[in-house]
């Protein structure tokens, strides 16, 4: 006589595939200027740092503006958004919080600085569903 097993059910509950498929959103970026030298000294460690990112983490996005687009492009960050960008000088970096929330990195101007930062558990990423 054969012997029963349990069948286990494999079913997944859809707020767990959500989760899964649905992956909160990390927006980050910087305020910058072509001629300012404190944003052409890290240039390269802010570029190592976007492809560190893009490869280590799913779902991020950039929203980097320049100087020269600073009221079109902050608009366009209000009106994805909900909030404003404030810029007190060359480079300012930030990430956003769910719900609008920004905030402003204010320590080393180094890739490893800023990933370590941008890395630790942003408290309400964005859910995703916004239109770029």
């Amino acid at each position: 006589m054969p012997k029963k097993t349990a069948k286990r059910s494999r079913k997944v509950s859809t707020r767990k595939r959500n989760k899964k498929t649905h992956p909160k959103l990390l927006v980050y970026g910087r305020v910058h200027a072509l001629w300012c030298g404190h944003c052409l000294a890290m240039n390269s460690d802010w570029n190592k740092l976007n492809g560190l990112m893009n490869l280590r983490h799913r779902n991020v996005k950039l929203f980097d503006i320049e100087s020269a687009d600073i009221g079109p492009k902050t608009a366009r960050f209000k009106q994805m958004f909900g909030n404003d960008i404030q810029s007190q000088g060359y480079p300012t970096i930030y990430k956003l919080h769910e719900g609008g929330q920004v905030e402003y990195y204010n320590g080393a101007r180094t890739k490893d600085a800023i990933y370590k930062w941008l890395s630790n558990p942003v408290r309400n990423p964005v859910q995703t569903g916004f239109l770029y």
